[in-house]
């Protein structure tokens, strides 16, 4: 676990993000929940203390540089699954209201206990799909977040398609794509415009990881994020 600690102090240095005692204590106790329910529970595929910072928990914290820190600010993490990336935005920046949704149950469970064993306020987990329960479930939430994240969920299309109605109308998408990032987005354009969206800017995360090939090749991780307008 030093090792990992370690390592995430750093990433937080590079990240701008203040390692004090307290977020380490509680990003420690986060992996013993997920090394403990992976024992029941496939939640990643690698759960050694190391794998888990390196490859989930520092590029779930490369959106925090784009969020501002205010009680009023409300997020929606949409396919949340373990807690990535909202669970690791909510430990970093407590202040926010955050919102994480997944539709398996045992994911949902895993988060309730989190969120109790972190003593986090202001943080909600929600079993949905949003393919079905936009109509019913998810009414209340209607234009109520300032924020969606989505790490790995769906294409941009889609995850547009499926959460617009949920976004206020001066939210933002911040957004977690990979290596094609940038074809993505040429054929995602007049899908962005014809839902009141404005693409505003992509960024290379300071955060890489081997791809699992007999290359060894360097995968690149980008944040995007479209502004509603």
């Amino acid at each position: 676990m030093d090792k990992a600690l370690d390592m995430l102090r750093k990433g937080l240095a590079v990240l701008n993000i203040p390692s004090s005692g307290i977020i380490l204590d509680q990003f420690e106790l986060y992996i013993e929940e997920i090394q403990k329910w992976s024992q029941r529970y496939r939640l990643v595929s690698k759960v050694d203390a190391v794998t888990l910072v390196q490859n989930h928990i520092l590029d779930s914290l490369t959106v925090v540089p784009e969020i501002e820190q205010k009680a009023s600010t409300t997020v929606l993490d949409i396919g949340s699954g373990a807690g990535f990336p909202g669970l690791c935005v909510k430990i970093a920046l407590p202040d926010l209201e955050v919102t994480l949704l997944d539709s398996r149950q045992h994911r949902i469970e895993f988060l309730k206990a989190v969120i109790r064993s972190l003593g986090l306020k202001s943080c909600f987990s929600l079993e949905a799909r949003l393919e079905e329960d936009l109509p019913l479930k998810l009414l209340h939430y209607e234009a109520h977040f300032d924020i969606i994240l989505a790490r790995g969920f769906a294409s941009i299309p889609d995850i547009v398609r499926l959460t617009s109605p949920l976004l206020n109308k001066n939210g933002r998408y911040i957004l977690h794509r990979g290596n094609t990032v940038k074809k993505e987005l040429s054929a995602a354009q007049e899908c962005i415009k014809s839902y009141g969206l404005n693409f505003c800017k992509l960024d290379e995360s300071p955060f890489c990881s081997l791809a699992s090939n007999k290359q060894n090749r360097i995968r690149r991780k980008y944040i995007v994020t479209l502004n509603k307008i």
